[in-house]
């Protein structure tokens, strides 16, 4: 993905993409609405440029990405942005209106959960919630021809899932699946004469999968794995086989390609000094590299190698370059810098590293189903904190750990950095976000080196996770990405605030649709 921000900037794209569905990719208009955190940070996370980007049918590593409201007026396209006021709603909300060739109006309402996650909450007045992996056909009838209706879709394939829910303005009604639900299968509904309205909603996440949950606990994948005499990464490419209908050897030769990104961005962000969207500093991966070549490293290279490429890799984020999000942006320099320098410093094959990465992978998953991996959600926990988790996990078993070292390796990391805040300096995923990373990587590499060494976390990761869900929701919303307290109610940050406001990026009124 482009960076700076997997939830502000990826999900933002993925929530356009949807959008620019609905209007054909052809919008005379947009109006875009913030609600929450992304009021204070959507300019600086690049969610304007990220939403318009999507409904012009660009995808998340799409260099165009950066000027897309540019290209978007010079077309011709209104573009607007207002903040707004929404009750009981997520933290990072979006409403997007658009307005196609023809003049017809579309409004879509969904939110950024963290990782380029996100909630399809509602189109046009029907409530839906989607997650963008599957294909979508969803409408209104009427309550007497719902049975008719079910008969009809029935034919539509195994595999596929069927909602229909009684709403305000008719009876709603949702199928979700894989290749079987088309335009096809949405025109031929939409051709029948009880059936009021008819949509069709494309995939926008990289691989449609199967209705098929993940394992809901850590638990659960230890002891799949155990009783299948496996490592978890095994328990996990088998599973994301089965529900993408691919081999194992394509679905590692993804993470081979992710792993090869990877690598891209630390050698990028060490070529050069990039030039950072919040212009407050520069070069520092550059800095640490002159000081590992000076012979000055404290306590060795390895650890200072791993500094210089988390680093590296945030900072080619933070200048909107191409990164992997493991699991968000924010936190995208901790598992690189710790799972590929460690594994070239100690010569492990790189097939075992790349094997490594499912582990945390999964890892994360099971985090994001029971906590949240979105800073404004849960704060810097939720995202370096699970960064340094997941990159334990890959780190244990990649030395050799078992599934217990491993789950023991995600509780004590994510039990040493319980509680930390998400106060990002004048909204940039810049400081302290960029040195957090550094902070994730070491606690990761002690964190396994404990578990390696039989130390018990006591507390079983699982509830860590909860306890973890738990501080984040205590949390106060100053702390979580809306830049009320922290690091980013100091004076100088205010200061940088004030200045990068003069541009014009503050929302300082709300809208109504």
């Amino acid at each position: 993905m482009i960076g700076p921000s997997s939830s502000h900037t990826a999900g933002a794209v993925r929530i356009g993409l949807v959008s620019g569905q609905l209007c054909g990719f052809n919008p005379k208009a947009i109006t875009v609405f913030f609600h929450g955190s992304l009021k204070s940070t959507y300019s600086t996370h690049k969610t304007d440029a990220g939403v318009v980007a999507g409904v012009l049918g660009f995808p998340v590593d799409d260099d165009r990405i950066k000027c897309s409201i540019e290209l978007a007026r010079s077309s011709g396209i209104q573009v607007e942005f207002n903040g707004i006021e929404l009750k009981d709603a997520h933290p990072s909300t979006i409403i997007v209106k658009t307005m196609d060739a023809e003049g017809k109006e579309c409004v879509l309402r969904a939110s950024t959960i963290g990782g380029g996650n996100i909630v399809i909450e509602e189109v046009d007045g029907i409530k839906l919630l989607l997650d963008g992996k599957q294909n979508c056909i969803f409408g209104l009838t009427e309550a007497k021809d719902v049975e008719l209706l079910k008969k009809e879709v029935l034919g539509l394939g195994n595999g596929n899932t069927v909602d229909f829910e009684k709403q305000q303005n008719g009876f709603m009604f949702k199928i979700c699946g894989g290749e079987t639900v088309d335009p096809e299968a949405a025109q031929n509904i939409a051709s029948l004469a009880y059936v009021r309205s008819v949509k069709f909603i494309k995939a926008v996440m990289p691989i449609v999968i199967s209705s098929r949950h993940f394992y809901s606990t850590c638990k659960e994948l230890m002891d799949i794995s155990v009783k299948n005499n496996c490592q978890m990464s095994d328990t996990i490419i088998q599973f994301e086989a089965e529900c993408s209908g691919r081999s194992a050897e394509a679905v590692i030769d993804e993470m081979r390609q992710i792993y090869v990104a990877m690598r891209q961005s630390i050698v990028k962000g060490n070529e050069k000094e990039s030039e950072l969207l919040g212009n407050m500093f520069k070069g520092n991966a550059k800095r640490m590299d002159s000081f590992i070549k000076a012979g000055k490293s404290i306590c060795g290279t390895t650890l200072s190698e791993v500094t210089r490429n988390a680093l590296a890799v945030m900072e080619v984020n933070g200048s909107m370059g191409r990164i992997v999000a493991c699991p968000t942006a924010g936190s995208a320099g901790t598992m690189p810098a710790t799972v590929i320098t460690l594994a070239e410093k100690n010569s492990i094959p790189e097939e075992k590293a790349i094997k490594a990465l499912f582990t945390g992978a999964g890892i994360g998953i099971i985090v994001a189903q029971n906590a949240s991996i979105s800073g404004a959600v849960g704060g810097c926990q939720a995202e370096c904190g699970t960064a340094s988790a997941l990159s334990a996990a890959a780190l244990t078993e990649m030395f050799g750990g078992n599934c217990s070292m491993v789950l023991s390796s995600v509780a004590l990391a994510l039990g040493n950095v319980m509680g930390m805040v998400c106060d990002p300096v004048a909204g940039m995923v810049e400081i302290p976000c960029i040195q957090r990373n550094v902070l994730a990587a070491a606690n990761a590499i002690v964190s396994a080196e404990m578990a390696l060494a039989g130390v018990d976390s006591v507390i079983p990761a699982d509830e860590v996770i909860g306890a973890m869900d738990e501080v984040g929701k205590l949390m106060p919303v100053s702390l979580k990405d809306t830049l009320g307290a922290g690091l980013s109610n100091s004076p100088t940050a205010r200061r940088f605030q004030s200045q990068i406001n003069k541009n014009g990026n503050a929302l300082t009124t709300t809208a109504t649709l």
